[in-house]
């Protein structure tokens, strides 16, 4: 079966879509690290990368020349069609449009290059869209459907945070394999340092660093995992230091 998508004019999703999208997230999601969601009850996940992203190693722990076989997104997609949802709103959150218009400095005369896509709810479908004209993922799409059960926010760092009802959270661990494992994968993504932010480089200063110094700047880390409302993890600086010797002085190379 071909895949499913359908390109609409942003006139086609105001009428049809954006009441749905009001009940889901806040006016305008924020590409930086601001809670997306209306409902701050629902409970949050965050998901390496986005679902137009290829497959991930089965572990994201030593995953250097590990081969790609995991799908991060299968499991909600899973879902949705469990729950009998049959497309989803890909919205772009910040819609490109042509330089000529956007030079005349004026909103009421932008013409985009991007559009809102309904999409079925399939790897084939969502991986298909890269190469359709009017999509970019760069937009960091917002994703949801029309039960307002859930929602995906995207963000330009590599990663998107999924959040929904218990009903709908509770189906999606149940295909992700459970609530901690799939919590676990996130972390593990943080740790073994797959994700952008990840040993984020400091930038007050030259490297190398004393033994003893913090390499890092966890600020977006931080600012990521207050967003959600995890503890950051540490990482394990004795290991850092035996895989990334070239990070600190040594003895002989402090100065006097």
């Amino acid at each position: 079966m071909e895949p499913q998508y359908r390109r609409l004019t942003y006139a086609d999703y105001e009428a049809r879509w954006e009441p749905v999208r009001r009940r889901i997230f806040v006016e305008k999601p924020s590409p930086y690290f601001v809670f997306p969601f209306l409902n701050p009850s629902w409970e949050v996940l965050p998901i390496p990368n986005d679902p137009t992203r290829p497959p991930s190693p089965e572990s994201w722990l030593n995953y250097e020349g590990a081969p790609d076989v995991h799908d991060e997104y299968e499991p909600l997609f899973a879902t949705l069609r469990e729950r009998g949802a049959d497309r989803m709103m890909l919205w772009p959150v910040d819609p490109l449009v042509t330089p000529e218009s956007h030079a005349t400095g004026d909103p009421s005369k932008y013409v985009p290059v991007t559009f809102p896509f309904e999409v079925s709810p399939t790897r084939e479908a969502v991986s298909a869209l890269l190469m359709v004209k009017g999509f970019c993922a760069d937009t960091h799409p917002s994703y949801f459907s029309a039960e307002a059960d859930w929602g995906l926010q995207t963000f330009w760092d590599e990663a998107s945070i999924l959040a929904g009802t218990p009903d709908f959270m509770e189906c999606f661990y149940r295909h992700a394999g459970g609530r901690d494992t799939v919590r676990q994968r996130f972390i593990d993504y943080d740790v073994g340092a797959a994700w952008y932010f990840a040993h984020f480089p400091r930038t007050d200063k030259g490297r190398p660093y004393e033994l003893d110094e913090y390499p890092y700047d966890d600020a977006p880390r931080k600012e990521f995992y207050d967003m959600i409302g995890w503890e950051m993890p540490a990482y394990d600086m004795e290991q850092i230091k035996k895989e990334y010797p070239f990070l600190f002085r040594k003895p002989d190379d402090q100065e006097k």
